[in-house]
């Protein structure tokens, strides 16, 4: 997305605190939490393109209200449209991915091929950071409207993906009685597995702590005095290497005797270069930032193989939705609390809170577990 790399600064520049911006994210998040299980039900259920397809309109609708309006009321609605987009989009990508390759007897190719789409998907997108900052200095809305265009071309493009033959034989009505049995059943999917609980709690921490420390880049850079006028470059380079970690996931994959034991090492890793990145405070935090943005793209596909080996193929939506409804529901609890803190502490202190949340959860929800299920 071109406002990755100045979303921060477009808000401040609109005289939003930074509590404030972290409230929008905050919005985002609630809508998420209760909009997500429903539309991956719906997706089980009905087909996972057209779900695709109208989350795509949604973070359209997003950007509209990004390039028209100008106060907190307008930006709200914005939040509230892009958690909608979050909602349909959130875990029916990977289903639809993981479903079509069981159909054609590739599901043990997940890992690689998704790693491959994420390291593509990144490459483009770092084409477009590039002018990301030289946009935004000629109209700071320029690159909501740009984006604009590209998720209406998103959405044409997602009306062509194939039809899966599970959803081609499913003629059965939808109804209110159907869906909430859908729903059911994937949290009690969840509830009985305690392997996939596991790996839930650690996705919930990962990303909620890791997407904040993102949030956080933007301030910190400005107190290391780094020149806006090279943010887009930065984040060109923060997401190629997020993509190269999304394509490397399938070599860990492979080397690693236990999935479990590798993502609470990663994650340990993350909080300790959250660390190093505060401690040193200059120009060489930009190191442990670029190695930060790796493990991240790592993590995606790592968390990702890890859910999709265990979850059930008839609820996998649904399941997946419930992942990220608990990530979201934890981020709406910590961004609020974190943006109060980086105005009243400072990014520095904030961060090393994140940090040391990351390691003591991993080794929490973890303990000297090795699940069968889980080896390589």
């Amino acid at each position: 997305m071109l406002f990755t790399s100045i979303s921060v600064l477009f808000y401040m520049n609109h005289r939003l605190s930074m509590t404030e911006v972290t409230t929008l994210k905050s919005i985002t998040f609630l809508t998420v939490i209760l909009m997500e299980v429903p539309s991956g039900a719906l997706a089980d259920i009905y087909h996972k393109k057209s779900i695709l397809v109208l989350s795509m309109i949604f973070f359209a609708i997003a950007c509209s209200f990004n390039v028209l309006g100008s106060s907190f009321i307008h930006f709200s609605l914005s939040a509230l449209s892009w958690g909608m987009g979050m909602a349909f989009v959130s875990g029916v990508d990977s289903a639809w991915l993981y479903d079509y390759l069981q159909e054609i007897s590739l599901e043990d190719k997940f890992g690689k091929i998704s790693g491959d789409i994420a390291f593509l998907t990144q490459v483009v997108t770092s084409i477009a950071l590039i002018s990301s900052s030289y946009l935004f200095s000629i109209d700071n809305r320029l690159p909501y409207l740009i984006n604009f265009v590209l998720f209406i071309l998103a959405g044409i493009l997602a009306l062509n993906l194939k039809k899966l033959r599970t959803e081609s034989n499913n003629s059965e009505k939808i109804t209110m009685e159907r869906h909430i049995a859908k729903i059911k059943q994937g949290f009690s999917d969840i509830w009985l597995n305690s392997e996939l609980k596991m790996i839930i709690g650690l996705t919930m921490v990962f990303m909620s702590l890791t997407i904040l420390t993102f949030d956080l880049f933007q301030i910190y850079l400005k107190s290391i005095d780094f020149k806006v006028e090279y943010f887009g470059f930065l984040f060109f380079i923060f997401v190629v290497v997020s993509g190269i970690g999304s394509k490397n996931a399938d070599y860990f994959i492979r080397k690693s005797k236990n999935l479990v034991n590798t993502i609470k090492n990663f994650i340990i890793l993350q909080g300790l270069l959250v660390l190093m990145m505060v401690l040193f405070n200059n120009y060489m935090g930009l190191v442990f930032m670029i190695a930060i943005e790796y493990v991240f793209g790592l993590m995606i596909i790592l968390l990702s193989v890890s859910k999709n080996k265990i979850i059930n193929q008839d609820n996998r939506a649904t399941t997946l939705s419930f992942s990220s409804l608990f990530s979201n529901s934890l981020k709406a609890l910590i961004f609020p609390i974190a943006g109060y803190g980086v105005d009243l502490y400072g990014v520095s202190i904030t961060l090393s809170m994140v940090a040391i949340l990351l390691i003591t959860f991993a080794v929490l929800l973890t303990g000297k577990r090795g699940d069968d299920k889980l080896k390589c």
